[in-house]
C-alpha cells in the first residue's frame, strides 16, 4: 500500500507540474513600478535571480512552503536588512527583518518579524502632496511543523500577517488625487507537505488562503474643463476606494536527480490560484470601472539545475496563463443609447483580460573557497488581450498590451567558520509610471450615476520608465 501511494504521488506530479516562487500569482494590467516592498524574507539564491524550481534555497523555502523548514541545517538567527529605491523617488524605502529558524529532533519552526519605512515619491503629475510621505508597515510570519513516520515526510502550517499603512505605487494610479491615505492588512494561511522518496526524489504540496484588505481615502478636486462654456470653480471632494481580494491556491512540485549523474536535477511545478475580487478600486489611470470580479491564474514551470558543491547553476522556464473577468453593476435603472433599460443590479460594463505571460530565469553561483559570487537574470514577458462590453454606450473596446520587465541580480558572500555574511542586489527595468495615449475624456456632470460608471478610453498604455534597485545584507548565525 505504501509503495502504491508513492507511485500515485509520482504520477500526479508528472501530469501536473508547479512553481515554487509563484504560489501567489500576481496579475498586472499596467507596467507599474511597485518597488520591492514585500521582499522581507532572507534568501540564499537572491543573487541568482531567484531560480527556485530545481534549486533549494534553505533560507527562503521555509517561508514559501512551511514544511521545508525541516530541511534547514540546524537552527539559525538571521538578520537581513533591505533597502530599495525607485529612480523617480527622492529617498529609499527600508526594511529591517529578524528571522529565527529552529530545527531539532522531530519538530521545527520558523519565525520572522519586520518593520518597514516606506517612502513614497512623486506621482506622474509631480503631485507635491505625495512627496516624501513616510509610511510605517510591519510584517509577521510564523510556522510550525513535524517529521512524520520514517523522518522523510514533513507536515507544517504557517501564518503571515502584514499591517499596512501603504502599498508602494498606489499613488500613481490616482492621478487626480491631492492626497491619499492608505490602510489595511494582508492575512495568509499555509499548509505545507514535503515527502522524500528513494534516490532523493521529492514531492511537495501547498494549500494557501490569502486575504488582502486595503482602503484608499482620496482628496481630489473635481476638475474644471476648459471646453465648458462657463467657468466652474474646482471643488474639493473626498472619497474612499476599497481593494479586497481573496485567493485560494494549490501548488504541487516534483524534483528528481538524474540517475547517472545526481549533480543534475530536473523539477516540475504547477500552481493554480482562484481570486475573488469583492471590491476593486476605480483607478483614475484607465477609467475602467471594476466592482466585483474573479480571476483564474495558472503557473506551469520546468527547472534544471547542477550542483557540484563548488558551483550551482539553475534555470527556470515558466508559462503563466491568466483569465480575469471584472464588471460594474447598475445602482439604479439606466437607459442605454438605443433607449433600452438596464435594470438595477445588472451589469453596465463587462471586462475580460486574457493573459499569456512567460518567465525565464537563469542563475549561477561559484564558491571555490569560502568566498563566493552570484549572478542572475530574469525576463518577464507580460501580454494580454482586453475586451470590454459597454452595455450603456452599446459599444465594444478591444486592444492588446504587452511589455517586458528585465531583472539583473548579483551577490557576494563569505562563509566564516560559524556564520555566513552575504550581500545581494537587484536592478529592475521595464516598469515605471504608466499613462494612457488618447484624446481628453469628457466626463458627464458629477453625480451618483457617474460615480459608479465612468466611460473607459479606447487607448493604449504609455510608460515613463523608471529603474528599481534593491540591496540586501544577510547575516546568518547558528544557534
Amino acid at each position: 500500500m505504501k509503495r502504491t501511494i508513492e507511485i500515485f504521488w509520482l504520477l500526479s506530479i508528472i501530469t501536473v507540474p508547479c512553481c515554487l516562487t509563484a504560489q501567489l500569482i500576481s496579475v498586472k494590467t499596467v507596467p507599474l513600478a511597485t518597488g520591492e516592498q514585500f521582499h522581507v524574507f532572507p534568501s540564499q539564491n537572491f543573487g541568482m535571480a531567484g531560480v527556485s524550481i530545481a534549486v533549494d534555497d534553505p533560507l527562503l523555502d521555509p517561508f514559501i512552503n512551511p514544511a521545508k523548514g525541516a530541511i534547514h541545517d540546524g537552527s539559525h538567527l538571521i538578520f537581513a536588512p533591505v533597502s530599495y529605491k525607485i529612480s523617480g523617488n527622492e529617498s529609499p524605502s527600508r526594511t529591517l527583518p529578524l528571522t529565527v529558524i529552529f530545527n531539532k529532533n522531530r519538530w521545527f519552526f520558523t519565525s520572522s518579524i519586520s518593520v518597514q519605512e516606506l517612502n513614497l515619491g512623486r506621482d506622474q503629475n509631480g503631485n507635491t502632496a505625495l512627496v516624501n510621505k513616510k509610511l510605517k508597515n510591519s510584517y509577521f510570519y510564523g510556522s510550525y511543523g513535524r517529521r512524520l513516520g520514517d523522518g522523510r515526510t514533513f507536515l507544517a502550517g504557517g501564518l503571515y500577517w502584514a499591517d499596512l499603512s501603504g502599498i508602494d505605487g498606489v499613488e500613481h494610479l490616482y492621478s487626480d488625487s491631492r492626497d491619499i491615505r492608505q490602510s489595511g492588512e494582508i492575512l495568509d494561511f499555509r499548509l505545507g507537505f514535503l515527502k522524500y522518496f528513494q534516490n532523493e526524489n521529492s514531492f511537495e504540496a501547498l494549500l494557501i488562503y490569502n486575504r488582502s484588505y486595503m482602503e484608499h481615502e482620496r482628496d481630489f478636486l473635481y476638475p474644471y474643463y476648459p471646453w465648458d462654456d462657463y467657468y466652474i470653480w474646482p471643488t474639493e471632494y473626498q472619497t474612499t476606494e476599497y481593494d479586497h481580494t481573496n485567493t485560494w491556491g494549490l501548488q504541487l512540485g516534483y524534483v528528481r536527480p538524474f540517475v547517472q549523474n545526481p549533480t543534475w536535477k530536473l523539477g516540475f511545478d504547477f500552481t493554480v490560484n482562484y481570486k475573488s475580487h469583492p471590491k476593486i478600486p476605480n483607478y483614475d489611470l484607465m477609467h475602467i470601472p471594476r466592482d466585483p470580479g474573479n480571476t483564474w491564474a495558472y503557473n506551469l514551470g520546468i527547472g534544471l539545475s547542477r550542483n557540484t558543491g563548488k558551483s550551482v547553476f539553475g534555470v527556470d522556464l515558466i508559462y503563466e496563463p491568466i483569465r480575469s473577468n471584472t464588471w460594474a453593476i447598475a445602482d439604479e435603472y439606466i437607459r442605454t443609447e438605443s433607449g433600452k433599460m438596464i435594470n438595477k443590479g445588472n451589469k453596465t460594463i463587462n471586462n475580460h483580460f486574457n493573459f499569456s505571460n512567460a518567465i525565464v530565469r537563469i542563475g549561477f553561483t561559484a564558491a571555490p573557497r569560502d568566498l563566493g559570487i552570484q549572478l542572475g537574470a530574469q525576463i518577464h514577458s507580460i501580454h494580454y488581450a482586453f475586451n470590454q462590453h459597454n452595455y450603456v454606450e452599446e459599444i465594444q473596446h478591444k486592444w492588446k498590451e504587452d511589455w517586458l520587465e528585465w531583472t539583473v541580480s548579483w551577490g557576494l558572500f563569505y562563509q566564516f567558520a560559524d556564520y555566513r555574511l552575504s550581500y545581494m542586489g537587484r536592478l529592475i527595468n521595464g516598469t515605471g509610471w504608466p499613462g494612457v495615449d488618447l484624446e481628453p475624456i469628457y466626463r458627464a456632470e458629477f453625480n451618483a450615476y457617474q460615480s459608479d460608471f465612468i466611460i473607459a478610453p479606447a487607448g493604449h498604455l504609455t510608460l515613463d520608465e523608471e529603474e528599481i534597485i534593491l540591496h540586501q545584507i544577510v547575516l546568518s548565525i547558528p544557534l
